[in-house]
């Protein structure tokens, strides 16, 4: 139903490193996708930039396998961990996810240069830069100003409900490239 109201629509799941241990979830995946007519871009998982460190072979296996069938995979609370640029580059994560400490204060100037030189480095590896935290319209300003794109925060929405978010559909409009528009 929700696809039917806003095609672009991902839905984001956090995945622990564990639950790549074995194909349960990859069947599981498939399975969800073949029986409601998705294209794997439809679902984002997420792994906590922790749980990307030293991974076996078998769940780096399971990684490539979950970006062969279209899903997004992000590297979450990047820049909170130990970071590992040889896992970043390795690994086929499309998503950074950064962690919103950096973002209060993004004019300060070790944030701004957190923020910007995260920016680079997303560009260069060709993925998507995510902020986590955008809390407040000079916060959005800033980050935008610097050429950031993507965000989430309470200030741009507020977790919600199923319910609530068919309502929200209700209230936008999707452009064809996704860009969120209200009515």
């Amino acid at each position: 139903r929700l696809q039917a109201k806003a095609p672009a629509l991902q839905l984001a799941f956090n995945l622990h490193a564990s639950q790549l241990a074995g194909p349960g979830l990859l069947r599981q995946v498939r399975q969800a996708l073949q029986r409601h007519g998705l294209c794997g871009s439809a679902l984002a998982f997420e792994l906590s930039e922790n749980g990307v460190l030293d991974l076996p072979r078998i769940h780096e296996h399971h990684l490539w396998q979950l970006r062969r069938l279209g899903c997004t995979l992000a590297v979450d609370d990047f820049g909170a961990g130990f970071s590992s640029l040889k896992q970043l580059c390795r690994l086929p994560f499309t998503q950074i996810k950064l962690d919103g400490e950096f973002i209060q204060q993004p004019l300060e100037p070790r944030n701004r240069a957190i923020i910007a030189s995260t920016l680079a480095l997303s560009r260069s590896l060709d993925m998507e830069l995510v902020i986590e935290g955008v809390s407040s319209q000079p916060i959005r300003d800033a980050l935008v100003a610097m050429g950031c794109q993507t965000g989430q925060g309470f200030y741009l929405v507020r977790p919600m409900t199923g319910q609530g978010l068919r309502q929200w559909l209700g209230r936008v409009a999707y452009a064809p490239s996704g860009e969120q528009r209200t009515r």
